[in-house]
């Protein structure tokens, strides 16, 4: 008989949360993957790092690790998810199929969080999509100049809480904008078919604190 080994707290943690993802793929119809906001911090990167190990659990399970029945079901669902992968039997080649993540830049990130986010898709063997989001963003705080003949301030820059907020909120939507229109289309952009399931990576201190900006990868 094979010697039980008891999993960490960590593993229990993050292969509960893969094993909820396949759930959720498997079981939308027309969905071929995931998509991901990442801004190279701790939230979206832990997001991604439980998709990438979904991919290697199936991979796994694809070349017979948990038996024949399970290899059969998972194979076959696979195929009909992913019909495309070159090789479903490689965690890196299934990464790259069913999680897509884009850095959604600004003038306000640093190049040190884009390095971020490029390392770790890079790590993960994710498909990478880097975004400008900055002159869109431009575009709409001039709508709300042109409308009011008021021009906003961040609050480092001496402006108050709502214009604050208005310049926040902005670059917020616009990121929840793109990830849906990435999810929508990004698989036809790639010769592929069939759209993607959203991740957010808000956590709960932020929304306990009343920060709540959904999809908002800064």
């Amino acid at each position: 008989p094979l010697e039980w080994v008891e999993p960490t707290e960590a593993e229990q943690l993050s292969r509960a949360g893969a094993v909820w993802l396949w759930d959720q793929l498997r079981r939308s119809a027309q969905r071929c993957g995931f998509f991901l906001a990442a801004s190279g911090g701790a939230d979206s990167s832990c997001v991604a790092a439980i998709t990438a190990l979904m991919a290697k659990m199936l991979a796994e399970t694809a070349r017979g690790g948990h038996g024949a029945s399970a290899q059969q079901h998972v194979v076959c669902e696979l195929e009909r998810i992913a019909p495309n992968c070159a090789d479903v039997c490689d965690a890196a080649v299934l990464c790259e199929r069913l999680l897509q993540v884009s850095f959604m830049g600004s003038d306000h990130n640093s190049p040190q969080t884009r390095r971020r986010a490029l390392s770790v898709a890079a790590e993960l063997h994710a498909h990478l999509t880097v975004v400008n989001i900055e002159p869109a963003a431009a575009a709409v705080v001039r709508t709300f100049v042109d409308a009011t003949g008021t021009s906003p301030k961040y609050g480092k820059f001496g402006g108050v809480h709502h214009e604050n907020n208005l310049l926040s909120q902005a670059h917020g939507r616009l990121r929840m904008l793109t990830a849906y229109m990435f999810a929508t289309a990004g698989p036809w952009a790639r010769g592929d078919y069939g759209t993607l399931l959203v991740l957010g990576s808000a956590n709960s201190d932020e929304h306990n604190r009343g920060y709540n900006d959904r999809y908002d990868c800064s």
